[in-house]
Parts: C-alpha cells; structure tokens; sequence
C-alpha cells in the first residue's frame, strides 16, 4: 500500500508509521483480552473447585447448634 503525497511521489513515511502502529495497539489490545479472558477462565475453575470441597465439608461435618 502505497501512499503519495503528491510530491514527486514521495511516500508518507509518517502516516505508514501511524498506521502500523494502530494495527499493533489493536493486536496488543487483543492479545491483552484473550490472556485475561484466560485468567477469569482458570480463576473461576479454582473458585468452584475450592466451593466444592467447601460443600462437601459441609455435609460431612455439619456445623453443630450450640
């Protein structure tokens, strides 16, 4: 992609720079989400793992009305 700025064909240096560095914030940015989408994933995993030992306690020792 060739841009001109209509002298003497020169390219515009500086809007291909702004353009590849839009198109890295957008990459970066959806890098970012993905591994925070992951780590919500694996966080909740564990916080329902750690419920179901919780409730399994429970059940097995219920708490005592003293």
């Amino acid at each position: 992609m060739n841009k001109r700025n209509g002298h003497g064909g020169k390219i515009e240096l500086e809007s291909l720079l702004d353009d590849a560095e839009a198109a890295a914030k957008v990459i970066f940015q959806s890098q970012a989400m993905a591994e925070a989408r992951r780590n919500a994933e694996g966080s909740l995993g564990t916080l329902q793992r750690i419920s179901l030992v919780c409730r399994a306690l429970l059940n097995s020792n219920p708490p005592s009305n003293t």
